[in-house]
């Protein structure tokens, strides 16, 4: 075997050993990845406990503090990110309202992409609403039942801390616009994305009949309805998504809404209001959004976009592009 043959057989021998000792080593770093996953669930119950206690330590680190609050008998949490730090009288509050299962946890990814635009902004903390019952780090509490309590909710949130910004999705949005016709402040600033609450009166009963009849919906089928993508990580959650919508709760919760619920005729109390929709949207349909622009044509703060080829949850089909969309419309 001349020389070169040597060198080259050699050289195909480390190479082997080398990728075998790394196919091994990352054969090993997985099984102890899955063996501490399953252990983490095995002891806190759920896939979702296990993202909680993981996202708790995570949010921590980065300095969130999760604040206890009640409304009557029904707790509910309120998650806020000091931003920079401010006297309480000179205090620029942003205020974030998640949707039906929904929790602020699912919108990390945006909302860090935006952190940078906030701060420049001149914010000095992000607050998010945490709901009970939800898939949020209130999951174990029983979900409120009554529409107006939910709203009271949100108002009374709203009156302590006076947010100049209000973002909102799905219901997130209907609750946000709903406090806003009995509340006396008046935000500078609201972004809806996907937002309920201007439902034509006829397809009104069949929109509630639709989120009830979620629970009979195959789990496969209910993912292609309510977003674009097939997304992993609702297949990763499949039991707690499959679960929400089972929970008696929801049902009462649908029950307790009445026509009177539905936002009135007229233009969202703000002084600039951004409305967001992907246009694949088949759960909170995005032709619905004539519903809410045809009020708003003599306001010249008004701007409504459109997220292409995005269906109902954004933060999980396209975060950087819902990021990026809030980023531009908040430095205009």
């Amino acid at each position: 075997m001349s020389r070169n043959q040597r060198e080259t057989f050699l050289r195909w021998v480390s190479r082997g050993l080398f990728e075998t000792a790394k196919y091994r080593l990352g054969q090993e770093a997985k099984a102890m990845r899955d063996e501490f996953t399953q252990r983490l669930q095995d002891r806190l119950g759920s896939k979702t406990r296990v993202l909680h206690f993981l996202l708790r330590y995570g949010l921590k680190f980065k300095g969130v503090q999760f604040i206890h609050r009640n409304q009557g008998d029904a707790p509910f949490g309120l998650l806020k990110l000091t931003l920079k730090p401010a006297a309480f009288s000179q205090k620029k509050s942003a205020l974030f309202v998640p949707g039906i299962g929904d929790s602020p946890l699912s919108w990390v990814a945006p909302y860090a992409i935006c952190e940078k635009a906030l701060k420049k902004e001149g914010f000095s903390e992000f607050l998010s609403l945490d709901f009970p019952g939800f898939n949020g780090f209130l999951s174990d509490k029983t979900m409120v039942t009554s529409f107006d309590v939910m709203v009271s909710m949100v108002k009374s949130t709203i009156d302590t801390t006076r947010p100049s910004l209000m973002i909102g999705h799905s219901l997130g949005g209907w609750l946000i616009a709903k406090a806003l016709e009995s509340t006396q402040h008046k935000p500078d600033h609201v972004i809806l994305i996907a937002p309920s609450g201007h439902v034509p009166e006829n397809e009104r009963e069949a929109f509630g009949q639709l989120i009830l009849n979620q629970k009979n919906m195959p789990f496969e089928e209910r993912v292609k309805w309510i977003t674009r993508t097939n997304h992993r990580i609702l297949k990763l959650f499949k039991k707690e998504f499959e679960g929400f919508f089972e929970k008696p709760e929801v049902e009462q919760f649908i029950k307790s809404i009445t026509h009177d619920h539905f936002l009135k005729p007229e233009p969202l109390r703000t002084k600039r209001f951004t409305l967001i929709w992907g246009d694949e949207d088949q759960f909170v349909q995005y032709r619905w959004a004539k519903e809410w622009t045809r009020f708003e044509g003599n306001n010249p703060f008004f701007t409504f976009l459109t997220l292409n080829r995005v269906g109902h949850i954004p933060q999980l089909e396209t975060p950087v592009k819902i990021a990026f969309m809030i980023k531009r419309v908040l430095s205009v």
